[in-house]
């Protein structure tokens, strides 16, 4: 190695481990920052509430489900509803997937598990309405409308069970519920139309066999 390299890495080392102390000394200095404290709190808090949310999630995705009399089997699925992002998705799937416990027993091992009164599940998931779907027939039910004045108390009482600290749930606004019902409105409609168009071109494909 010549001397111009064994100098070079020599030099490169130094600056190597002057800049690791310096940073090492602007995180310590951080630590005197009440902003930066308050923020990463926030963060620590907000990735354990997370973590409890999908907990809670696959634990009620977990109960047993109802068995009807033909063998078919009613199981209660919960999914985060993505458009109010991360957390409040979750916290939304939670009272929407309470629906699915349509028995006395189911609801009442839903309620355990989240810790929220079954009462108040149910008036929730009412309030808070249904968005528009299209059928298996390809015809688009009507979304049954949001009552914000009644859930949005109910869905502040319903964080408090969940012990809500890093997650405020006044972010979540009729505005944006009033969104995702017009998204879901615009899905709706173009899986009709989609199915449809799939009718039209089968008909018309039976049509052409026959006259073949």
């Amino acid at each position: 190695m010549s001397a111009y390299q064994t100098q070079l890495t020599a030099k490169l080392e130094t600056a190597r481990q002057e800049r690791k102390l310096a940073t090492e000394n602007a995180k310590l200095s951080l630590l005197n920052n009440e902003n930066f404290i308050a923020t990463k709190l926030n963060s620590v808090l907000k990735s354990e509430e997370l973590l409890h949310l999908n907990t809670l999630i696959t634990q009620v995705s977990s109960i047993s489900p109802f068995i009807a009399k033909d063998g078919t089997k009613y199981g209660v699925r919960v999914f985060p509803i993505a458009i109010f992002g991360l957390g409040f998705g979750q916290l939304m799937g939670l009272i929407k997937g309470s629906d699915n416990a349509f028995t006395d027993e189911m609801l009442a091992e839903y309620s355990a598990i989240t810790g929220i009164e079954s009462v108040e599940l149910r008036e929730a998931s009412h309030f808070l309405g249904s968005v528009a779907y299209c059928n298996k027939a390809g015809v688009v039910v009507d979304a049954e409308p949001c009552n914000w004045s009644k859930f949005q108390p109910l869905l502040h009482s319903i964080a408090m069970s969940l012990g809500f600290d890093a997650f405020n749930v006044t972010e979540i606004t009729q505005d944006r519920i009033d969104l995702w019902f017009a998204k879901e409105l615009i899905k709706a409609n173009k899986q009709a139309k989609e199915i449809a168009e799939a009718h039209a071109l089968d008909t018309a494909t039976d049509a052409f066999t026959l006259e073949d």
